[in-house]
């Protein structure tokens, strides 16, 4: 049991577990619009730009948030030189395919990385991030991921559009908004003790949720226009609609009392689970 339990937290708080769900979201948008899998360049790169990327966040937030205790700070805390090796591996990791992309799509990445890197890097006064913003970090996150893992895949050489894809990124930011929210549910009293307004501190649990429901409903519609236009197979409809039953639940579940292996886990893991039903339903 000790073992598992080791497993699972150097899957969680290395990070692999995130950057492979967003690796993940990257091969999914790709099934859509290419003829197989494919583990190319941008896949790695997206990899190991949020392995690096949480990385030094969960570094800079441990030193920021000093005083905070909770189980998965304790966790960062004690293996903190651990998570800056990761980094510094994941940022050659970076660098090698970064370099092996066209170069449109490397200013496109340039591009996202900037909201990115001032989410996680103290670049305003005070030694503020943007996510200290009130209300702003959830719709970074959401914009963000969707440029990342739709924008970017689509418009790779070689990858012709055959309907609209508005439907497509809506329903990637009504996802990734939704299942984003029960982190900041999870994360109330952290943001109290740094004074960050969030949704759920704003307007209470409750409410929160029935928004994250809306948004999971919003992202079931959207996945309804894709099938409707032709962009999305059946398999591909009922894979999506699969998913966001699942996040309906575990929507329903979130209290900020759970185990963090319930959010690292479980919540960022229904991207992980997107993407294998779109693979398997297909």
């Amino acid at each position: 049991m000790i073992i598992l339990r080791r497993i699972i937290d150097f899957l969680l708080y290395s990070n692999l577990w995130i950057a492979v769900c967003a690796a993940a979201l990257v091969m999914e948008t790709d099934l859509l619009f290419a003829p197989q899998l494919s583990f190319h360049p941008l896949v790695w790169t997206v990899f190991f730009s949020t392995l690096f990327l949480y990385a030094v966040h969960r570094i800079i937030g441990v030193h920021i948030s000093k005083g905070f205790i909770s189980g998965r700070y304790l966790v960062i805390q004690k293996h903190e030189w651990h998570i800056l090796f990761y980094a510094m591996v994941s940022a050659l990791g970076l660098a090698y395919f970064f370099l092996q992309l066209p170069t449109h799509l490397q200013v496109e990445i340039l591009i996202a990385a900037l909201p990115s890197l001032g989410y996680v890097f103290p670049v305003l006064g005070n030694k503020k991030r943007i996510r200290d913003i009130h209300l702003v970090k959830i719709f970074l996150v959401a914009i963000t991921w969707t440029f990342i893992t739709i924008f970017l895949p689509i418009f790779e050489p070689g990858v012709h559009l055959r309907q609209s894809i508005i439907p497509l990124m809506l329903e990637r930011f009504f996802f990734i908004f939704a299942i984003t929210l029960p982190f900041d549910i999870r994360d109330l009293a952290l943001d109290e003790f740094t004074k960050v307004k969030t949704i759920p501190s704003w307007l209470g649990i409750k409410k929160t949720k029935k928004i994250a429901y809306l948004l999971t409903f919003l992202a079931m519609f959207t996945a309804f226009i894709s099938f409707q236009t032709g962009l999305y197979s059946l398999p591909n409809f009922l894979a999506a609609i699969t998913v966001y039953f699942l996040t309906i639940i575990v929507i329903r579940q979130t209290t900020p009392e759970r185990h963090d292996y319930f959010f690292t886990g479980l919540t960022d893991g229904l991207m992980f689970i997107h993407f294998l039903l779109f693979y398997l339903f297909g």
